[in-house]
């Protein structure tokens, strides 16, 4: 039940079993309850996938402080977040930027779900649905980076209509290829 959600008074979509709700990371700064919830359900889903925690960081296991770390960081760039909730259970989440500040690009910044519910169509749904709310933004393309060695990720987005536009290393200097997807 979606009155049940701490971030309750936020915009919700649901389409098929899964909601999303959108979460600007600076608004949880205020709440440390639902801080402290939210972190243990970023490391849920993140810890759920420790091969592409090692692709990324380094490390299979991340710890709280590396998930604060990271929301810290990000806020500070204005990054907003999609919380996927199929039925009762939280199984994924999106981050995004409407406007990047390095290249003032629309970007999507982490696309995780987690391991046990891969590859029944959460995905594809969440995707549509953060197209769709960029599009209200008047939005008419969307990047990100996928790790070189992540062949499921750069799968998920080529048949999602991205395409590599260039290659480079991401802020831990891993290689990157740089997807773009323009909407019609």
């Amino acid at each position: 039940m979606v009155s049940q959600v701490f971030f309750c008074s936020y915009r919700f979509w649901s389409r098929s079993t899964v909601l999303l709700a959108i979460l600007p990371l600076h608004l949880l700064t205020r709440a440390r309850w639902a801080l402290i919830a939210f972190i243990g359900f970023q490391r849920t889903i993140r810890n759920s996938q420790p091969s592409f925690n090692r692709l990324v960081v380094g490390k299979d296991v991340l710890t709280i402080e590396d998930i604060i770390e990271e929301n810290q960081r990000n806020a500070g760039y204005g990054e907003k977040m999609l919380l996927l909730k199929k039925e009762s259970e939280y199984v994924g989440f999106v981050t995004y930027l409407l406007q990047n500040p390095h290249d003032n690009c629309s970007w999507i910044g982490l696309f995780i779900i987690r391991h046990d519910h891969e590859r029944k169509g959460i995905g594809t749904i969440a995707l549509a649905l953060l197209e769709g709310r960029l599009k209200e933004h008047k939005i008419d393309r969307v990047r990100l980076c996928v790790q070189h060695g992540n062949i499921k990720g750069a799968s998920f987005w080529n048949q999602h209509g991205f395409h590599v536009i260039n290659s480079g290393f991401d802020n831990r200097n891993n290689r990157i290829d740089i997807y773009e997807k323009a909407f019609r």
